[in-house]
């Protein structure tokens, strides 16, 4: 969706039938445009485009690695609301990279798959990991749980990373759980959360995904109304 006004392509997509690429706007996702585009074939998600203005656009070229957003001609969605979901293959996507300091506040919405489902930002072992093995599990060197038996619901949760004072919340109805998170050296957006990757791709997000918001600064006294409008969207909870 576009999450600022001036947002014109929201996603790029590549067609399985002939490996052709297009740019498409939220409206075209929906409108029959994209569709129209593949036909009756999948189409694949090449560039996720950041709207920040800052140019911090998810890309993976390799077709094997990329998610998949139209299957067979029929835009995949969940709830009603676009989503891009996982196939056999599909891993990380890539953004420049940008070492982050502590701190800065993540928003997501998600639904895995299977318990499994990992959903990870940063590279090898020493990024941020928001979902783990049927959890919601926040990690950046140390662990703090908001969400135990997290099974295969839709989600959105709020995260922030400020070491000693960090928090973590899902769907604004659990209570905030605070704790260290750690000093991660290597908390970089390299490996891009939306596809998951954790330890060379041991751990891959096998699930929806609709939206991930990051800013480099802590936004906690914003943390009710982005969630409240989030939710408005996606009707989470």
């Amino acid at each position: 969706r576009n999450l600022i006004d001036t947002t014109t392509s929201v996603v790029r997509v590549r067609r399985s039938s002939d490996n052709t690429e297009q740019d498409f706007t939220s409206a075209e996702i929906t409108d029959g445009t994209l569709t129209t585009f593949t036909g009756a074939n999948d189409g694949f998600v090449t560039t996720w485009y950041d709207q920040s203005g800052n140019s911090k656009h998810a890309t993976q070229s390799t077709a094997l690695y990329q998610r998949i957003l139209v299957t067979n001609g029929v835009l995949n969605t969940y709830n009603g609301k676009p989503c891009d979901d996982y196939v056999a293959g599909s891993i990380a996507y890539n953004v420049p990279n940008d070492a982050y300091s502590a701190p800065f506040t993540y928003f997501m919405v998600a639904k895995p798959n299977s318990s499994g489902a990992d959903v990870y930002q940063g590279s090898g072992n020493n990024g941020t990991s928001i979902l783990d093995n049927n959890r919601a599990r926040f990690y950046g060197g140390n662990f703090i749980d908001a969400f135990h038996n997290l099974g295969l619901d839709q989600i959105v949760t709020y995260a922030l990373f400020n070491g000693v004072s960090s928090e973590f919340q899902v769907n604004d109805i659990t209570p905030i759980t605070t704790g260290d998170i750690g000093t991660s050296t290597n908390v970089q957006a390299n490996k891009f959360g939306f596809a998951g990757y954790h330890n060379t791709g041991g751990q891959v997000f096998t699930g929806k995904f609709q939206e991930m918001i990051i800013y480099t600064s802590d936004k906690s006294t914003y943390r009710e109304g982005v969630i409240s409008n989030i939710n408005t969207e996606y009707t989470i909870y």
